[in-house]
C-alpha cells in the first residue's frame, strides 16, 4: 500500500495553484487538518491539569516554535484531495533535537525543506507573496464553515491560530471564543474515538488500518483525486526520493510476538530499538486471530518491495496523517450528531475542552468584524 495521491505545495508553484486549491476547498463537505512542528516543549508542562496553565504554556510553544508542515485532504463526497504544505517560518524559532530526530525517523526531508519549503512570518501580515498566500488558502478554510476535522488536535489548532491568523490571546476564553468564529463545526476524532464510539484502542493509524479493512469488507473506498500538477510539482518518483511518499508496505511476520504498547498507544519507549514488531497489519491479524499465509511467511517481499524487518511504518507525514484523520470521520460520521462537535481532545482530562463562547468572553482583535 502506498500514500495516498497528493499535491506537494512548495515556494515555486503556491502562486500557480493558489486559486486551484481554494477552489478545491470551496467545494468541501468537510476538511481535515494535521501539523508538524519543531517542538512540543516539556511534556509535563504540556499536560498540566490545570486547563488555564496549559493554554498559558502551550502559547509559549507555539509562539517559539514553528510549523514545518501543514496537510489538509478535502473531502467531497467520496472524493478526496490531499495537500502537503511544506513551510519555513523566517523568524527566529526553537527546533527540539528530539522533535527533529522523530521526523527523519517518518521521513522528513529538511533538505527539501530549506530549499523548497513556502517561506512565512507567523502571527503577521506583510508584503511576502507566500506569506499572503498561506493567509489567504487558511482563509478560504475559515470562510467555507464546514466541519473541520482534527485528531488530538488541540496544539495544532493552537500552531494555525498563531501561524496564519495573529498573535494567540494572552487568556483560554478568548482563543476559545475566536474559534468559535474560526471553526463553528470542529469535530476531534480522539475525543469520538475515545468517549463516543468507545475505541478500545484509538491512535490515529491503528484506527486508519482498523476501519480501513472493516470499509473494504463493504465495499466502501474513498476516490483519491490526482495532483494538481504544475512544472515545479515534483513528480511522484521525486516525492518518494524526498521522502515525502513511503511506501507503507509492512515487514512481513518475523516470528516475534508484536510490541503490546505500541499496539495499546502507538508508541514505544524503545524506539527504533525496540525488538518486538510494530507492523499493524500483524497486530491486527492478531487481535483478529488470523496467522500469516505460508506464502507470506516464504515470501521476502510484498508488493514488490523488499522488506526491511525493523523498520517502522511511515505513518507522520502531515498529509497522511491529515488524510487518515479525514478517514476516521467518514467512517464515524454516521454514527455521530450535533452533540459531538466542537468538543477537542485534551490529554491526561478526562473531559474535553468546549469550544463555545462564553457570555463573559469578547472575540480577540484578530477576528475582522470585532476590530
Amino acid at each position: 500500500m502506498e500514500v495516498p495521491n497528493f499535491t506537494n505545495v512548495n515556494r515555486h508553484n503556491i502562486e500557480e495553484l493558489h486559486l486551484s486549491i481554494r477552489h478545491r476547498i470551496q467545494q468541501a463537505d468537510f476538511i481535515a487538518l494535521d501539523t508538524e512542528f519543531t517542538g512540543f516543549g516539556d511534556h509535563k508542562q504540556s499536560t498540566n491539569p490545570n486547563i488555564e496553565q496549559r493554554y498559558q504554556y502551550l502559547t509559549e510553544i507555539a509562539t517559539t516554535r514553528a510549523i514545518c508542515a501543514f496537510g489538509v485532504s478535502v473531502f467531497v463526497g467520496t472524493k478526496v484531495t490531499n495537500l502537503m504544505f511544506n513551510l519555513l517560518a523566517n523568524t527566529t524559532h526553537t527546533i527540539e533535537p528530539k522533535s527533529m530526530s522523530f521526523l527523519a525517523t517518518h521521513g522528513f526531508d529538511f533538505n527539501d525543506q530549506f530549499l523548497n519549503a513556502i517561506p512565512f512570518t507567523p502571527a503577521q501580515q506583510n508584503d511576502i507573496v507566500t506569506n499572503q498566500l498561506m493567509r489567504d488558502i487558511f482563509m478560504e478554510i475559515v470562510q467555507k464553515k464546514c466541519p473541520v476535522i482534527v485528531h488530538n488536535g488541540f496544539l495544532d489548532l493552537m500552531f494555525l491560530y498563531q501561524s496564519f491568523f495573529g498573535p494567540l490571546p494572552k487568556q483560554l476564553p478568548t482563543f476559545i471564543a475566536d474559534l468559535t468564529w474560526l471553526f463553528p463545526k470542529i469535530v476531534d476524532t480522539k475525543y469520538i474515538s475515545d468517549y463516543v464510539v468507545r475505541e478500545p484502542i484509538s491512535f490515529l493509524s491503528f484506527l486508519y488500518k482498523r476501519y480501513q479493512r472493516l470499509d473494504l469488507k463493504q465495499n466502501r473506498i474513498l476516490d483519491i483525486q490526482g495532483e494538481l500538477v504544475h512544472k515545479h510539482t515534483p513528480s511522484k518518483r521525486q516525492l518518494h526520493e524526498y521522502g515525502l511518499a513511503p511506501k507503507l508496505s509492512a515487514p512481513l511476520d518475523t516470528g516475534k510476538p508484536y510490541c503490546e504498547q505500541f499496539a495499546a498507544h502507538g508508541v514505544c519507549q524503545s524506539g527504533i530499538k525496540c525488538q518486538k514488531s510494530h507492523d499493524l497489519d500483524l497486530i491486527l491479524d492478531t487481535m483478529e486471530g488470523k496467522r500469516p499465509t505460508k506464502k507470506q511467511k516464504q515470501d521476502p517481499s510484498r508488493d514488490g518491495v523488499r522488506q526491511d524487518p525493523k523498520r517502522f511504518e511511515v505513518y507522520h507525514s502531515a498529509c497522511f496523517d491529515a488524510y487518515m484523520t479525514g478517514y476516521l470521520y467518514w467512517h464515524q460520521k454516521d454514527r455521530l450528531d450535533l452533540t459531538c462537535m466542537n468538543k477537542v481532545y485534551l490529554i491526561g482530562k478526562q473531559m474535553p475542552l468546549a469550544v463555545e463562547k462564553s457570555i463573559y468572553s469578547n472575540y480577540s482583535k484578530n477576528v475582522p468584524t470585532h476590530q
